[in-house]
């Protein structure tokens, strides 16, 4: 059983792996905000890399994190001589899948920038075709760093998913800040797809020192356990197209509101996004797979009081953020973006988005704390259907809402599907941990 020490070890060692990535993460906006500001070729910029995590959240994976943390933890407490079958098992496919999504979009590039850039100027659209091409090796080697963190953390290792992003980002940013990569977003581009190749092979020395896996070609899909966790992770895929499609929406109505919304949007998020996952996510990769296998080994007790602690936690720092967040909004943008080409109009631009974003963050933020549990309770897709229940509720909104309040419809309908799938997902939770324990289901569902 983990003590608390190693468990506070753990939750430092997540937290500052996120925190360091947000950190680079915001310098390398800082420094593209300074250069470019926020105009049209930044607008494009930004919906070109946001294309390969689109894929990759299309794919599932960034629901599949959880389900293969959860899926790992309960098998090595109950087979563990099955982990390393199932892990080459799941690298295949992953490789397999990332590969045909990649292929797909290099095929239909073209198409792709019209729909995503919606009455842009043919120059930006041949633009976004270009980016978009050289921005797609991320898909292979951010899939794999997010298989080999997941397969991590299951095993007791803080290794975040955010370590490989984080390498990519910090290579591309030395580079512009010592000269060696120009002024160019084609050059940053290339920059960003050639270094997160590195950042996939740190993860995966540390993977493998730590586990002693091999990866190996394996395409045993009939492999019971493969199936069960794939049985569990498809209901996922289901939910990340529908949020896809969502966030597409959203990005290509900011693309048909004033230019520059796109990117004042894409400004706004990148400073919650962060603070969600400060708080959020190292306590989801330290306390879920705790969980997991407190609950597998029937404590209800036990895992009740984790899963407590943990969303009263959330709850209390997102209320607090939020409430700091509204009422300082355009002195944080000034401070954290103001100079250069973002001006003053920009400043007050994306204060305002941000402003309306800030209530979303209690319920991102206990999101975090419930997804894990959430997947180890429960047998059939109902996790993944509260989170497709969510985002067809923000793209209504959106549809509704647009025509009146314009861009403000695009926040506050994203706020609206966070909050709504936290309440649901907490209720599930909390609901099954209160059921008999002969009754309570302790594996997925094929």
């Amino acid at each position: 059983m983990l003590t608390h020490k190693r468990l506070a070890l753990k939750h430092i060692l997540h937290t500052a792996q996120i925190v360091g990535n947000a950190l680079i993460g915001y310098l390398f906006l800082k420094v593209l905000a300074n250069r470019f500001g926020t105009s049209a070729e930044k607008d494009i910029f930004d919906v070109a890399y946001s294309i390969p995590f689109l894929i990759l959240n299309v794919g599932g994976l960034g629901f599949a994190h959880a389900v293969i943390s959860s899926y790992f933890a309960k098998t090595s407490v109950t087979r563990p001589h099955r982990c390393g079958p199932l892990f080459a098992t799941t690298v295949t496919g992953v490789f397999l899948v990332s590969g045909l999504m990649a292929l797909s979009c290099a095929l239909f590039a073209e198409p792709i920038s019209t729909l995503m850039a919606p009455g842009a100027a043919p120059s930006l659209q041949a633009e976004l075709c270009e980016l978009t091409l050289l921005l797609l090796p991320i898909v292979f080697s951010f899939s794999l760093c997010t298989l080999f963190s997941a397969v991590s953390i299951a095993h007791g290792v803080p290794l975040s998913s955010e370590l490989g992003p984080l390498i990519a980002r910090v290579v591309v940013l030395s580079g512009l800040i010592l000269g060696l990569v120009a002024n160019s977003l084609r050059q940053i581009a290339l920059g960003l797809a050639v270094s997160s190749v590195l950042g996939l092979a740190v993860q995966w020395v540390l993977l493998h020192r730590t586990t002693n896996f091999r990866v190996r070609v394996s395409l045993d899909f009939r492999d019971r356990d493969f199936r069960q966790m794939m049985g569990q992770a498809m209901g996922f895929f289901v939910a990340a197209c529908v949020a896809q499609v969502s966030m597409t929406y959203m990005r290509r109505m900011a693309m048909m509101d004033n230019a520059g919304t796109n990117a004042a949007l894409t400004y706004a998020l990148s400073l919650l996004v962060p603070l969600g996952l400060f708080v959020g996510k190292p306590l989801a990769m330290v306390t879920g797979p705790h969980f997991a296998r407190t609950f597998a080994q029937g404590d209800t007790r036990k895992a009740r009081a984790i899963f407590d602690r943990a969303v009263l936690g959330c709850l209390t720092i997102g209320l607090l953020a939020a409430l700091a967040g509204n009422m300082m909004a355009e002195p944080v943008i000034r401070l954290f973006y103001g100079g250069g080409r973002f001006d003053d109009r920009a400043v007050h631009a994306t204060a305002e988005l941000l402003g309306c974003l800030t209530w979303s963050l209690p319920g991102s933020i206990v999101l975090w704390a419930v997804l894990m549990p959430m997947i180890s309770v429960s047998r059939t897709h109902r996790p993944s259907m509260i989170y497709i229940g969510g985002y067809l509720l923000q793209l209504a909104f959106m549809v509704l809402f647009y025509p009146v309040w314009g861009r403000f419809a695009l926040a506050w309908g994203y706020t609206l599907a966070s909050t709504t799938q936290a309440l649901l997902a907490w209720f599930v939770v909390y609901r099954t941990i209160e059921m008999p324990m002969g009754e309570v289901p302790l594996e997925p569902a094929c």
